[in-house]
C-alpha cells in the first residue's frame, strides 16, 4: 500500500480494508521520511512498513514474513518508536506544578508516606491522597510505576548528579 496513493491516501485505504477484510495483510510503503505518517499506518492495521527505496528484489522476504502473520519495520522507524516509548511526553511533566514534582521525586526516591508528609509539611493522610492524586494524573497503579516513569522523563537526573 503506497501511503500517498489518492484519492483517499494510504492510511485511510488500510482502514477501510481491515474494517472489511481483517485477515488481509499489509505492507505500507512511504517515499518520505514522515514517521509520523508510518505510525499512522501501523495503527490503523498495516502489519509492516517500508521506504519505497528499498530494492524491489528485496520486498520479497518482508512479504513472505507478512504473509506468514509477522510484523515488519524499516529500522529508522524502529529506532525511533523505540527512542520515543523511553520518554513520557513532556507535556506530561510540563503540567505538573513545582509541589507535583518533589512530590514525585520523593516517592521515586523510595521516601515512605510519613517521611513525605514530613517533607511536605503536610499529615500523613494528606499525604497519601496526594500520592494517589500524582499516582492517577501519571497514569500509573503504584509508586515503581511512578519512579520508573520518572527515570524515564529525566526527573532523577538531577539526584544522581548532586
Amino acid at each position: 500500500m503506497d501511503l500517498s496513493m489518492p484519492p483517499l491516501g494510504g492510511v485511510a485505504a488500510i482502514r477501510h480494508i481491515k474494517a472489511r477484510h481483517p485477515a488481509t495483510r499489509i505492507l505500507a510503503l512511504s517515499g518520505t521520511d514522515d514517521h509520523q505518517l508510518a505510525e499512522d499506518a501501523l495503527r490503523a492495521g498495516a502489519d509492516g512498513f517500508l521506504s519505497k527505496t528499498v530494492r524491489p528484489e528485496a520486498l520479497v522476504g518482508p512479504l513472505q514474513t507478512i504473509a506468514a502473520g509477522l510484523k515488519v519495520l524499516d529500522p529508522g522507524l524502529l529506532d525511533r518508536l523505540l527512542s520515543s516509548t523511553r520518554k513520557p511526553a513532556s507535556s506530561l511533566v510540563d503540567s505538573l506544578t513545582p509541589a507535583d514534582l518533589k512530590l514525585w521525586t520523593l516517592l521515586s526516591t523510595g521516601m515512605e508516606t510519613v517521611d513525605i508528609a514530613a517533607r511536605m509539611v503536610v499529615s500523613e493522610r494528606t499525604a497519601k491522597r496526594m500520592v494517589a492524586s500524582l499516582l492517577h494524573r501519571l497514569g500509573v497503579n503504584n509508586r515503581i510505576a511512578a519512579a520508573a516513569l520518572a527515570g524515564r522523563s529525566g526527573l532523577l537526573e538531577d539526584l544522581a548528579e548532586g
